[in-house]
């Protein structure tokens, strides 16, 4: 296969990326899909909604602080390692956690703890190893790349409604292990790209020129020369921002989704009345959200490359806050379906334009590093939006509206912040 920036080994790698996001985050994208049948559970306590939520939020948390870890690790070892030892982390909390979990408190250090490893040793390695492949393309490769968590979203929260009914969770979590083989595979071909002689030439005179302007553009920097001379930049300071906000409303819809749908005509909710989504139709919504995903990680990272990732970013942001906003008004199958098609769409065209604008802004030896502290700011949303939105729906007799308004809010800061502060 030839081996040339935006060439066929390019959009090669960039598949491999995504099928290895595909195995971690489809996994995390369906656990809230069995809050119901661990609330029912008596060998884990019968935890409450609110308290099985930690189980996911933990893990979501931990994966930027891990990430932050992981770029410079894949800046220095190359990504492929870290590929597979994602795959096989995700492998072992599944099984861990179904095997041995007695309690709330060891599903968070069985399932959560090695989740978090897992999709922060996944993230910004394989988006620095992409990038690396594009230049002309580049937000088209992490596109395709982010379209990993919305073919599992399409894919395993349907299964796991269908299993988590039939079968209970435990059972259910050592299906999803399944998956892992294809994983995998998939993470062995994911590394940096490698320029031939006549590219490292080019390059050679690239860094004499830049090496004046900035030294860490040129060749691995040290912790103190990135922090003076990127991190505390407003530039940068902005990017970090923008992210906390957006991924806390991200990390928010996706554990909201399930539990909202599914409390439509449940008794002792402000929605007794309305007629009932059971858990099994409700978790089929996330295929919409998967499948709309796909599509706006394809079509926005293709759009941006035109005119701009800002301008995508605002857009893609502000087209979710308003989505989302929608969903406090929504009460039926077919409503929530479309919402969700929009908001998956929306969703999903951020995430590639983040890593884009941090490769072409940064490029160099540090980009994986960069990456992952951008991602970092994730451990906002992930740690807090699950619980955050369970104990304001719980407070307020299980109405979902008051988080609905949260994360659209999220969201919109979110767009005004890069759009005002991030120059490209």
């Amino acid at each position: 296969m030839e081996n040339k920036v935006d060439g066929p080994r390019a959009f090669f790698v960039a598949a491999c990326a995504c099928m290895v996001q595909f195995t971690i985050f489809g996994v995390m994208n369906s656990f809230s899909v069995f809050s119901d049948s661990m609330s029912h559970d008596d060998s884990l306590g019968n935890p409450s909604q609110t308290q099985s939520s930690f189980g996911n939020s933990v893990g979501v948390g931990l994966a930027p602080v891990f990430g932050l870890v992981a770029g410079t690790l894949a800046d220095r070892f190359g990504p492929r390692i870290l590929q597979i030892i994602s795959v096989i982390s995700i492998f072992g909390a599944l099984w861990l956690s179904a095997s041995f979990a007695s309690n709330v408190l060891t599903l968070v250090l069985l399932f959560s703890v090695p989740a978090g490893v897992a999709s922060g040793l996944m993230l910004s390695p394989g988006a620095a190893a992409t990038s690396s492949y594009f230049k002309k393309r580049r937000t088209l490769g992490t596109g395709i790349c982010f379209c990993g968590g919305g073919i599992g979203s399409c894919i395993m929260p349907s299964l796991a409604g269908t299993w988590a009914t039939s079968v209970g969770w435990r059972t259910s979590f050592k299906y999803l292990s399944c998956f892992s083989a294809l994983g995998i595979v998939a993470a062995s071909f994911v590394r940096f790209y490698q320029p031939d002689e006549v590219e490292l030439l080019a390059e050679s005179e690239e860094t004499i020129e830049s090496e004046a302007s900035s030294p860490v553009s040129s060749r691995r920097a040290s912790p103190s020369e990135l922090f003076h001379h990127v991190i505390r930049t407003p530039r940068f300071i902005a990017h970090f921002t923008s992210f906390a906000l957006f991924t806390w409303a991200f990390y928010g819809i996706l554990y909201a989704v399930v539990p909202y749908t599914s409390s439509m005509g449940k008794s002792g909710t402000v929605y007794a009345e309305v007629d009932t989504i059971t858990t099994e139709r409700a978790s089929t919504l996330m295929t919409f959200f998967g499948v709309s995903q796909i599509v706006g990680s394809l079509s926005m990272g293709f759009i941006a490359d035109r005119f701009g990732n800002k301008n995508t970013h605002a857009f893609c942001n502000l087209l979710g806050a308003f989505s989302c906003l929608a969903f406090a008004f929504s009460r039926t199958y077919a409503q929530f379906a479309g919402i969700l098609v929009v908001v998956g769409f929306a969703t999903a065209g951020v995430f590639p334009t983040v890593p884009a604008m941090i490769a072409s802004t940064y490029s160099g030896p540090n980009v994986g590093t960069l990456i992952g502290i951008v991602f970092f700011a994730a451990t906002f949303g992930g740690f807090a939006a699950p619980p955050m939105i369970s104990a304001v729906a719980s407070a307020h007799n299980g109405n979902y509206s008051y988080g609905w308004i949260m994360v659209s809010l999220a969201q919109t800061a979110s767009a005004f912040i890069c759009y005002v502060a991030v120059e490209e």
